[in-house]
């Protein structure tokens, strides 16, 4: 039986025991603890881009993937230009948005020029799809028992922050399309811009694949799918 002299000269014993063993622990280099939080802060500030960056990201990614699209142009001239011009960058961020792929088709009077590069109409949003040209289209359409989820200039409108008159001008022209298609596969029709005579008569260009010229007020039921688009077009004046 132990007294309690021995008990309580027990239970010091232990005390120190961990007492030593505390002390004995290795002390962190003050050297390797900081780097190791720069480390770790670089990293998390690396996975917070600013959405302007992120909009960068995947314009040069969409960019480096068509080099034959935008032969001679420097991506580091691109990226200048969008840099000194948010406005634009954050326009072609929303079409983006939208899965329209913009992407540089060439240069024209010291502007890049860059058009919804998508593949396969399955890349874009489904409400930038099942569309009419313009409102009146849409209303000719409705009047016809169809039901379009919009119009391609009323779209347009509202990414661009202008009247529908002056949306009509960032639809894809004719030509960009064409090379376009000789770049890529593509896969479904796209709205392209109209010339005011040409819709003054009641027709509109549709371009895909199979046909580059089709009529707004004709076989709507093949326009009103889910398979017909828009092809926006924007200009990005050139940084010196």
């Amino acid at each position: 039986m132990t007294d309690q002299g021995e008990g309580q000269n027990l239970t010091e014993d232990v005390l120190e025991a961990v007492e030593e063993q505390a002390t004995d622990e290795p002390e962190v280099d003050p050297v390797v603890e900081n780097d190791t939080k720069t480390i770790q802060l670089r990293a998390q500030t690396a996975t917070e881009l600013t959405p302007e960056q992120t909009y960068l990201q995947q314009i040069k990614a969409d960019f480096d993937s068509l080099p034959h699209l935008h032969p001679g142009v420097e991506w580091i001239d691109v990226e200048k230009s969008l840099q000194k011009d948010p406005e634009s960058l954050r326009k072609l961020g929303a079409f983006n948005a939208k899965g329209h792929k913009m992407n540089v088709v060439g240069e024209e009077n010291g502007e890049f020029i860059f058009v919804s590069a998508w593949s396969n109409y399955e890349e874009v949003s489904p409400d930038h799809r099942n569309i009419t040209f313009d409102l009146e289209g849409q209303k000719l359409a409705e009047s016809k028992g169809y039901r379009p989820i919009g119009n391609a200039v009323s779209i347009i409108a509202n990414i661009m922050g202008v009247k529908e008159d002056e949306a009509r001008n960032y639809l894809a022209d004719l030509k960009f399309y064409e090379q376009l298609d000789n770049a890529i596969d593509v896969k479904g029709g796209a709205w392209l811009k109209t010339d005011k005579t040409w819709r003054e008569r009641g027709d509109a260009y549709c371009a895909s694949h199979l046909s580059l010229l089709c009529g707004s007020s004709r076989r709507l039921a093949d326009y009103l799918s889910a398979r017909t688009s828009f092809r926006a077009e924007l200009r990005v004046k050139k940084a010196a």
